[in-house]
């Protein structure tokens, strides 16, 4: 077998239902390790079941595929308590770019962000979920765009234009003087 139709094969293996649920519980495994918690509380099997069984499973594996596989909309489990380790009480099926945004919302929590931050919060003009950030570069960082994409959502925010990324955008809060 040719070295193109290998590397076609394993892109195929990786989109597909199987793979992702691999790549998942890989990592869910290597997360465990790194925080010290126990490993998930489930097998590879037993979360395949699980994922199949979430009403919103469809939906994002096909919002996935229609992005052309991109990591922001990849289907992600997040843990509703950071704290504990996986276990199906614990867990909620999200994309990549939910899951991320939490994280970068907790960090801020713990005092990470600059007094001169200001709050953003991003709306999805299709289907109108808004997420938080605690600046405009971390939402730029979490839309996997360069720092420079702050501009955009910069002049969004300043009324001089409509959208950014697709996406409207407002402060979270005036600053008060």
């Amino acid at each position: 077998m040719s070295r193109e139709r290998a590397r076609e094969i394993e892109k195929k293996y990786r989109f597909s239902f199987k793979g992702l649920t691999n790549s998942i519980y890989s990592n869910q495994i290597g997360s465990s390790k790194k925080r010290q918690h126990p490993r998930p509380t489930y097998t590879l099997d037993e979360l395949r079941e699980w994922i199949k069984l979430q009403l919103n499973f469809r939906e994002l594996f096909k919002e996935w595929k229609n992005s052309g596989y991109k990591r922001n909309s990849t289907p992600s489990i997040d843990r509703l308590n950071d704290g504990l380790g996986y276990s199906f009480d614990n867990i909620r099926l999200v994309t990549w770019l939910e899951n991320h945004s939490k994280n970068v919302t907790e960090r801020v929590k713990f005092g990470k962000n600059s007094p001169q931050s200001r709050a953003v919060i991003r709306t999805d003009i299709q289907n109108g979920i808004e997420i938080e950030y605690h600046s405009i570069g971390a939402a730029a960082r979490a839309l996997g765009k360069s720092n420079l994409a702050g501009n955009s959502i910069g002049n969004c925010l300043r009324g001089l234009s409509k959208t950014s990324y697709g996406f409207n955008w407002k402060y979270k809060q005036k600053l008060t003087e």
